[in-house]
């Protein structure tokens, strides 16, 4: 059985009201799901530590920090997902990065769901990434 860690946030840039959530929606043409609106609420722009997890296909990964809402931020949430926005399959959106330009993604079908998927920029793959991380992420947004 995998034991929890505590998980200790750094690099939040504050919160991020309701209202500048619906405007990058907005830009974005998308609907965030609840959990991501709640962690920009409280972590903008912040990364969980520990900060490692692995994917479906074996590969150990390492989440650098949620990427922020603000168009003071450089990459931010808005302006990744515009350039990425031919690299990405639809209706997946970047919401992290890594240390070598790499991104964390969710897919936007998978309704309500906080599933996060490792896209490789050399290769323009995604790999989901496992249960255990996600899960233990969406128990720390609803706390």
């Amino acid at each position: 059985m995998e034991s929890i860690e505590e998980v200790v946030w750094k690099f939040a840039k504050g919160s991020v009201s309701i209202k500048e959530i619906e405007e990058a929606e907005k830009k974005l043409n998308v609907i965030f799901p609840d959990q991501l609106k709640r962690l920009y609420q409280t972590r903008n722009g912040g990364g969980p530590r520990p900060n490692h997890m692995e994917t479906l296909f074996g590969r150990e990964v390492r989440l650098r920090y949620f990427l922020p809402i603000g168009e003071t931020y450089k990459d931010n949430l808005v302006e990744v997902n515009k350039k990425m926005k031919k690299l990405l399959p639809d209706n997946y959106l970047a919401v992290a990065n890594d240390d070598f330009g790499n991104y964390f993604c969710m897919d936007l079908k998978m309704s309500g769901s906080f599933r996060l998927f490792f896209w490789d920029h050399e290769s323009k793959e995604l790999d989901m990434v496992k249960i255990t991380y996600t899960k233990r992420l969406k128990q720390i947004v609803q706390n």
